[in-house]
Order: structure tokens, then sequence, then C-alpha cells
């Protein structure tokens, strides 16, 4: 799977996020998500591990 560089990468089945939700995808290290019921907490996680995984950052936040 050919790698995609960070700012060039879009989140995956959804329009955009919000920036704040921008900010803690591309955030280096661990990420304290807090929100209420049905706010998307779950998507976002999906977001980010697509985002670590096709950009290959994944590799450097083990």
């Amino acid at each position: 799977m050919p790698l995609i560089r960070p700012q060039d990468w879009r989140p995956r089945g959804i329009n955009d996020l919000e920036p704040g939700a921008w900010r803690a995808l591309r955030h280096a290290g661990s990420t304290c998500v807090v929100a209420g019921p049905g706010a998307g907490k779950t998507e976002y996680l999906a977001q980010r591990a697509v985002y670590l995984l096709e950009t290959g950052l994944w590799v450097v936040s083990l």
C-alpha cells in the first residue's frame, strides 16, 4: 500500500472533521478524547487509526 503524506490525508466516509478533531488526529502523541454520547468518539478513533496506517505514522507512535 503506498503511503500518503500526512498533509494530503483526508477522512474516509465523511466530508470533513472539525478543527479540534483535526488537531487531535494529527497530534504525534496520545490524546484524551472526552465527549458526550453520540458526539463521534468512535468515528474519531476509526479515522485516527486510518490516518496512522495510511501515513505510516503508526510505526513512529509505537
